[in-house]
């Protein structure tokens, strides 16, 4: 192993309690040298890849899948539109374009 070079634990699951700082600011000090990184988003950097390495060994969390309120097939009509989210149909443009449908 090189000067400066770092190795993972051998460990199969990493604690999300137990992140090793030093990890951190390589791999921060690595991105930082490569990007432009304004002063006061270093922070959140840090804050971000701390969060990701605690995830690491976790699985991922499903999205919430979000069906409509109508079907999209019955929602236009050639006398009005209805919104997908609510079911909101209204009587006129002026409805449409308030209730944010254009």
């Amino acid at each position: 192993m090189e000067i400066g070079e770092y190795r993972m634990p051998e460990t199969t699951e990493m604690e999300p309690q137990k992140v090793d700082p030093h990890l951190t600011a390589r791999i921060v000090g690595s991105y930082v040298q490569h990007h432009t990184v304004g002063t006061g988003q270093v922070s959140e950097l840090i804050t971000s890849v701390h969060r990701a390495l605690g995830q690491l060994g976790r699985p991922a969390q499903p999205e919430e899948v979000l069906t409509p309120a109508v079907s999209v097939r019955q929602s236009v009509r050639q006398d009005y539109v209805v919104c997908l989210d609510c079911g909101y149909r209204p009587g006129c443009c002026v409805g449409i374009s308030v209730h944010g449908i254009v």
